[in-house]
């Protein structure tokens, strides 16, 4: 796991906020959970992990499009449109793209998490 931090799990620490410390066309698979809220430019970020991508790889981007303020900083909620938006500006295709309204416990309902599977 990359981060900008190091701690528990972190097997990579990223030499800056939107550069990942691996080559281009790395990864079979990227996934981002419950961090693209705390990330000042998330379409620098997601574009970054595209970058790492193998082409025909998956992507899988979830962060909430609602809930309180949380940690420091928090910047976004990604609304319907949100990661079409990113997607296009980063040239990924769209696999599924939804916002979970059915968690099975209202801790996790709060946040509506938001859901892309993308392709590069």
């Amino acid at each position: 796991m990359a981060d900008i931090n190091d701690g528990p799990g972190v097997t990579h620490v990223m030499p800056g906020p939107y550069t990942l410390p691996f080559e281009d066309d790395y990864f079979d698979l990227v996934i981002s959970g419950q961090t693209l809220e705390h990330v000042k430019n998330p379409f620098r970020s997601v574009a970054e992990m595209k970058r790492v991508l193998k082409k025909g790889s998956p992507i899988v981007l979830i962060a909430p499009s609602s809930g309180p303020t949380h940690d420091n900083p928090d910047c976004w909620r990604f609304q319907r449109d949100s990661f079409q938006a990113i997607a296009e500006e980063v040239g990924l295709a769209t696999v599924r793209d939804w916002i979970d309204y059915t968690a099975p416990d209202e801790r996790s309902r709060k946040w509506a998490d938001h859901v892309f599977i993308g392709k590069k």
